[in-house]
Protein backbone atom coordinates (compact mmCIF):
# COMPACT_ATOMS: atom_id res chain seq x y z
CA UNK A 1 0.00 0.00 0.00
CA UNK A 2 2.74 2.59 1.26
CA UNK A 3 4.05 1.91 -2.12
CA UNK A 4 1.25 2.63 -4.28
CA UNK A 5 0.91 6.05 -2.42
CA UNK A 6 4.52 6.57 -3.58
CA UNK A 7 3.51 6.14 -6.75
CA UNK A 8 0.79 7.98 -6.69
CA UNK A 9 2.91 11.25 -4.94
CA UNK A 10 5.48 10.56 -7.65
CA UNK A 11 3.20 10.49 -10.54
CA UNK A 12 1.58 13.38 -9.19
CA UNK A 13 4.69 15.78 -8.69
CA UNK A 14 5.72 14.60 -12.15
CA UNK A 15 2.80 15.51 -13.70
CA UNK A 16 3.28 19.00 -11.88
CA UNK A 17 6.45 20.00 -13.08
CA UNK A 18 5.73 18.96 -16.61
CA UNK A 19 2.62 21.39 -16.55
CA UNK A 20 4.73 24.29 -14.94
CA UNK A 21 7.33 23.84 -17.93
CA UNK A 22 4.61 23.60 -20.46
CA UNK A 23 3.26 26.74 -19.43
CA UNK A 24 6.17 28.55 -18.58
CA UNK A 25 6.65 31.49 -21.01
CA UNK A 26 10.11 30.76 -23.06
CA UNK A 27 11.81 33.39 -25.71
CA UNK A 28 11.25 32.95 -29.15
CA UNK A 29 13.57 31.75 -31.34
CA UNK A 30 16.26 34.31 -32.96
CA UNK A 31 14.56 36.01 -35.75
CA UNK A 32 17.62 37.52 -37.71
CA UNK A 33 20.99 38.36 -36.73
CA UNK A 34 21.69 42.46 -36.44
CA UNK A 35 24.24 43.17 -38.95
CA UNK A 36 27.42 45.34 -38.66
CA UNK A 37 26.54 48.78 -38.01
CA UNK A 38 28.78 51.82 -36.10
CA UNK A 39 27.15 54.83 -35.47
CA UNK A 40 27.25 57.81 -33.27
CA UNK A 41 26.08 58.25 -30.11
CA UNK A 42 24.56 61.53 -28.32
CA UNK A 43 28.21 61.63 -26.83
CA UNK A 44 30.14 61.59 -30.06
CA UNK A 45 31.30 58.72 -29.68
CA UNK A 46 31.03 55.39 -31.72
CA UNK A 47 28.49 52.76 -31.19
CA UNK A 48 28.82 49.42 -33.55
CA UNK A 49 27.13 46.17 -33.27
CA UNK A 50 29.99 44.86 -31.17
CA UNK A 51 28.35 46.63 -28.12
CA UNK A 52 25.30 44.63 -28.26
CA UNK A 53 27.32 41.77 -27.50
CA UNK A 54 26.91 39.95 -23.66
CA UNK A 55 24.09 42.53 -23.07
CA UNK A 56 20.45 42.63 -23.77
CA UNK A 57 19.14 45.11 -25.66
CA UNK A 58 15.64 46.55 -26.47
CA UNK A 59 16.00 48.86 -29.48
CA UNK A 60 13.31 51.39 -31.12
CA UNK A 61 13.36 53.90 -34.11
CA UNK A 62 12.38 57.67 -33.25
CA UNK A 63 13.01 60.84 -34.46
CA UNK A 64 12.67 64.16 -32.18
CA UNK A 65 10.00 66.25 -34.19
CA UNK A 66 7.87 63.31 -33.75
CA UNK A 67 4.47 65.12 -32.58
CA UNK A 68 2.94 62.35 -30.77
CA UNK A 69 4.03 58.81 -31.30
CA UNK A 70 7.54 59.01 -30.51
CA UNK A 71 7.11 61.06 -27.11
CA UNK A 72 5.09 57.52 -26.00
CA UNK A 73 7.45 55.57 -27.12
CA UNK A 74 9.83 57.13 -24.86
CA UNK A 75 7.89 57.57 -22.24
CA UNK A 76 7.02 53.26 -22.50
CA UNK A 77 10.77 53.27 -22.86
CA UNK A 78 11.32 54.70 -19.94
CA UNK A 79 9.48 53.24 -17.64
CA UNK A 80 11.02 49.88 -18.95
CA UNK A 81 14.14 51.25 -18.13
CA UNK A 82 12.85 52.28 -14.85
CA UNK A 83 11.73 48.58 -14.07
CA UNK A 84 15.36 47.89 -14.57
CA UNK A 85 16.57 50.25 -12.98
CA UNK A 86 20.09 50.45 -14.40
CA UNK A 87 20.56 46.49 -14.63
CA UNK A 88 24.39 46.38 -16.00
CA UNK A 89 22.81 43.71 -17.89
CA UNK A 90 20.60 45.59 -19.92
CA UNK A 91 20.79 48.37 -21.99
CA UNK A 92 18.75 50.60 -24.67
CA UNK A 93 18.98 51.86 -28.22
CA UNK A 94 17.41 54.82 -30.38
CA UNK A 95 18.26 55.04 -33.35
CA UNK A 96 17.28 58.22 -35.47
CA UNK A 97 14.76 58.09 -38.37
CA UNK A 98 15.66 62.05 -39.11
CA UNK A 99 19.53 62.47 -40.24
CA UNK A 100 18.34 65.48 -41.88
CA UNK A 101 17.02 67.33 -38.70
CA UNK A 102 18.11 65.29 -35.50
CA UNK A 103 21.67 66.61 -35.76
CA UNK A 104 23.62 65.52 -31.96
CA UNK A 105 22.41 69.45 -30.49
CA UNK A 106 18.73 68.33 -31.52
CA UNK A 107 19.06 64.37 -29.86
CA UNK A 108 20.77 65.87 -26.37
CA UNK A 109 17.97 68.39 -26.37
CA UNK A 110 15.61 65.62 -26.72
CA UNK A 111 17.04 63.93 -24.43
CA UNK A 112 17.06 66.70 -21.51
CA UNK A 113 13.73 67.89 -22.39
CA UNK A 114 12.17 64.31 -21.26
CA UNK A 115 14.79 62.92 -18.42
CA UNK A 116 16.37 60.44 -20.86
CA UNK A 117 19.82 60.76 -19.54
CA UNK A 118 21.07 57.37 -18.76
CA UNK A 119 24.59 55.82 -19.14
CA UNK A 120 22.85 52.46 -20.69
CA UNK A 121 20.63 54.42 -23.00
CA UNK A 122 22.50 55.54 -26.08
CA UNK A 123 20.68 57.61 -29.20
CA UNK A 124 21.69 57.12 -32.62
CA UNK A 125 22.11 59.17 -35.55
CA UNK A 126 23.65 58.39 -39.28
CA UNK A 127 23.13 59.07 -42.51
CA UNK A 128 19.67 57.88 -44.17
CA UNK A 129 20.89 55.32 -46.31
CA UNK A 130 22.54 54.00 -43.86
CA UNK A 131 19.52 53.83 -41.60
CA UNK A 132 17.10 52.55 -44.43
CA UNK A 133 19.30 49.61 -45.31
CA UNK A 134 19.47 49.01 -41.20
CA UNK A 135 15.79 49.16 -41.01
CA UNK A 136 15.69 47.13 -44.02
CA UNK A 137 18.57 44.63 -43.87
CA UNK A 138 19.48 44.59 -40.06
CA UNK A 139 15.84 44.63 -38.25
CA UNK A 140 13.76 43.60 -41.49
CA UNK A 141 11.68 46.40 -40.78
CA UNK A 142 10.21 49.05 -43.56
CA UNK A 143 12.48 52.08 -44.21
CA UNK A 144 9.76 53.17 -46.53
CA UNK A 145 8.29 56.78 -45.69
CA UNK A 146 10.53 58.15 -43.12
CA UNK A 147 10.67 59.89 -40.69
CA UNK A 148 7.09 59.82 -40.63
CA UNK A 149 6.11 56.33 -41.03
CA UNK A 150 9.12 54.31 -38.96
CA UNK A 151 8.46 51.36 -37.07
CA UNK A 152 6.92 51.97 -33.62
CA UNK A 153 7.86 48.77 -32.17
CA UNK A 154 10.43 47.74 -29.50
CA UNK A 155 12.76 45.25 -30.67
CA UNK A 156 14.33 42.64 -28.20
CA UNK A 157 18.27 41.92 -29.44
CA UNK A 158 19.83 39.04 -26.89
CA UNK A 159 23.28 39.33 -25.75
CA UNK A 160 24.32 37.69 -29.48
CA UNK A 161 22.96 40.61 -31.43
CA UNK A 162 20.18 38.34 -32.42
CA UNK A 163 16.40 39.75 -32.71
CA UNK A 164 14.10 37.82 -30.84
CA UNK A 165 10.93 39.66 -30.78
CA UNK A 166 9.06 42.94 -31.99
CA UNK A 167 6.43 44.55 -29.16
CA UNK A 168 3.99 46.99 -30.28
CA UNK A 169 4.69 49.83 -27.98
CA UNK A 170 0.78 50.81 -27.21
CA UNK A 171 -0.06 46.88 -26.40
CA UNK A 172 -0.39 46.14 -22.62
CA UNK A 173 0.09 42.35 -23.80
CA UNK A 174 3.36 43.21 -25.78
CA UNK A 175 4.68 45.58 -23.07
CA UNK A 176 4.22 42.73 -20.92
CA UNK A 177 5.67 39.83 -22.74
CA UNK A 178 8.53 42.22 -23.42
CA UNK A 179 9.49 42.78 -19.73
CA UNK A 180 9.20 38.75 -19.56
CA UNK A 181 11.22 38.01 -22.12
CA UNK A 182 14.01 40.44 -21.11
CA UNK A 183 13.87 39.32 -17.47
CA UNK A 184 14.20 35.66 -19.31
CA UNK A 185 17.28 36.55 -20.54
CA UNK A 186 18.72 38.47 -18.15
CA UNK A 187 18.37 35.67 -15.24
CA UNK A 188 20.22 33.63 -18.25
CA UNK A 189 23.59 36.07 -18.97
Amino acid sequence: MQRRNYIVIASCIFFIVAIFFLNKKFPPDPIHKVPYFSYTDQNNKIFTTNDLLGKITIADFFFTGCPVTCPRMKAYMNQIHEFYDMNPGVQFLSISVDPKNDTQSVINNFIRERGLSYSNWFFLQSDEESIVSLLEDGFLLSGEGLPGMHSTKFILIDSNAQILGYYEYSSKEDFNNLISDTTYLLNRL
